[in-house]
């Protein structure tokens, strides 16, 4: 299906980028066999050393029929330090919150003042990642930089920065409160979705919550 959609737009898949290692971003990548994948050494290093186990461990998770694919596509090219640009277009590449998100690559287009990041915070999801006061101060940072005007964030609503950083830093204020207040997990996941009921996503509260 996501062949198809490509196939609609007319524009033909000249690269791949991974953010990071999980095994959802890269399973199913020999279906755009030929095409350069791209990530950092870290990402690359865990593909190879865990990716044989991890493809096994998700065909044992979600069966054939969800997990058809057979071989795990190490990426080819290591991400460059810093910026690149491609057909006039001005990447820029860092891993800003690694004590938080993990060794997650941002992609900013510095020109459009936009980026895709992963694993920080979540629009319109209800994933709670701890912790929550550094991750409240991370997203502040990035909110006084001034530096974007649209943020993809990964799992969740992409938007215009202002309504990201109101979504965010509102979700993690009000986690803190609940959290603090409430005795257990299942009545804190209540509160959550009692605040939050329009956000998807609720099945990762019993992921989290207990963190």
């Amino acid at each position: 299906e996501l062949k198809a959609l490509i196939a609609s737009l007319s524009k033909p898949v000249e690269r791949i980028y991974l953010s990071h290692d999980h095994d959802h971003h890269w399973i199913g990548l020999e279906a755009f066999a030929g095409v350069p994948v791209y990530a950092s050494a870290a990402t690359i290093k865990t593909i190879q050393e865990q990716g044989e186990t991890l493809l096994a461990e998700a065909k044992k998770q979600f069966g054939e029929e969800m997990i058809p694919y057979t071989k795990v596509i190490v990426p080819d090219h290591e991400l460059p330090a810093g910026e690149e640009t491609i057909d006039g277009v001005r990447f820029a590449y860092s891993t800003p919150f690694a004590e938080l998100t993990g060794a997650v690559t941002f992609t900013e287009f510095p020109d459009q003042q936009v980026v895709i990041m992963h694993h920080l915070a979540y629009n319109g999801v209800q994933l709670p990642v701890p912790p929550i006061e550094p991750r409240i101060e991370a997203l502040k940072q990035l909110q006084n930089s001034n530096k974007y005007s649209y943020i993809i964030c990964g799992h969740g609503i992409p938007s215009e920065a202002s309504a990201y950083f109101d979504a965010t830093l509102g979700y993690y204020a009000k986690l803190g409160e609940i959290v603090n207040a409430s005795p257990d997990v299942a009545t804190a996941k209540e509160k959550l979705l009692q605040a939050y009921p329009n956000w998807g996503g609720a099945f990762f509260l019993d992921m989290m919550l207990p963190a």
